[in-house]
């Protein structure tokens, strides 16, 4: 089991590569510019194949067999430490980090601040190619990482339960519509995904202290279940992987979400 952090500094990073040969820099970023300029030793993949849609839901995790085959092309095993960064504010990077623990593969870190923290920081990039020694892994789902909307709608009442809705103030009060339904999840709690960041160093992580303080203020404790969502579960995975940088034991994405919740005129809504 490795022991690097679910968060990881360039730094640290640089330093963790120096020392084994068991972690494997997975890039989800725009493919023309890993294709110039990229991490040396990284490998790239696509976010579509590690997602799925069920219109209208979107954002689903990919199946079994397509993850299994997936990772294996990238030369994934259960030794492997992953360490995902991407381009654009770590969306992407985070719903691989989402996935893999999807499966149990619980050894992953997202690089804070991604790309451009890395670039920020001196270090390198190469546009030399490393070819994935393709491998035979097998990807099984686990239990309770993630939820569906019948899961949700049994425990909204529950106190000891909370939604976190990372979208836009404006797409948790209604004002813009993406589906059938504005609005949220009945009792959620809003913490806009990138309030995390701090947008003026490459979107790296703000401190640690100043979330928790945060987090509390809105209801969004340690002791609650806590499921994240935003449209199709691309936002929210980098709340899920922020929750459990910062020790949150009780945590789940909710793949779909509101493409499958507001999509539903079964479901409650609260605007």
């Amino acid at each position: 089991m490795s022991t690097l952090p679910f968060m990881i500094s360039p730094q640290a990073l640089q330093a963790a590569l120096q020392g084994t040969d068991n972690i494997l820099v997975v890039d989800l970023g725009n493919p023309e510019r890993f294709a110039n300029e990229h991490i040396a030793g990284s490998v790239w993949l696509d976010y579509a194949d590690i997602t799925r849609s069920d219109a209208p839901a979107a954002g689903l995790v990919a199946f079994e067999d397509v993850l299994s085959a997936v990772f294996s092309k990238l030369g994934l095993t259960p030794d492997t430490h992953i360490v995902a960064c991407d381009d654009a504010g770590n969306g992407k990077a985070a719903r691989l980090c989402y996935t893999l623990d999807c499966i149990g593969h619980n050894n992953w870190s997202l690089l804070d601040g991604g790309i451009p923290a890395w670039v920020a920081d001196g270090f390198a990039l190469t546009d030399q190619a490393t070819p994935a020694i393709e491998s035979n892994y097998n990807a099984t789902y686990v239990e309770g990482v993630m939820w569906n909307s019948d899961q949700i709608l049994s425990q909204i009442h529950n106190d000891d339960f909370v939604t976190l809705d990372a979208r836009s103030a404006d797409e948790f009060t209604g004002l813009d519509v993406k589906t059938a339904n504005g609005g949220h999840i009945p009792n959620a709690a809003h913490y806009e995904w990138t309030r995390a960041m701090d947008i003026a160093n490459q979107k790296r992580l703000r401190s640690v202290d100043e979330l928790r303080d945060e987090l509390e203020a809105a209801d969004i404790t340690p002791n609650k279940q806590i499921v994240a969502y935003c449209q199709t579960h691309h936002r929210s995975a980098y709340s899920y992987v922020m929750l459990k940088y910062l020790g949150y034991s009780k945590v789940a994405g909710y793949p779909g979400a509101w493409s499958d919740w507001g999509n539903n005129n079964n479901l409650p809504v609260e605007v």
